[in-house]
């Protein structure tokens, strides 16, 4: 029997995000929330909403924004 192969963290990592991004295409963002919403669960993300968070990883676009706003919100502030 041949060993799996094991992935690290980071290649898992790698792998989530690139699939999230392009798998679940919603060119008329049916569904999507307000950008307010997105940009409020990337600076909270532990007291998210249930319904937000299922979304976003259902929703290419918006999993797209939201994981540049999450980015955005861990930049230092001048």
């Amino acid at each position: 029997m041949k060993p799996k192969r094991m992935f690290n963290e980071e290649q898992f990592l790698a792998f989530a995000r690139s699939y999230f991004l392009t798998s679940f295409p919603n060119p008329t963002r049916k569904g999507c929330p307000a950008e307010t919403a997105l940009r409020s669960q990337a600076c909270n993300p532990i007291g998210t909403d249930q319904a937000l968070g299922e979304h976003i990883g259902l929703c290419s676009p918006c999993f797209n924004r939201y994981m540049e706003l999450l980015a955005e919100s861990r930049q230092p502030r001048e």
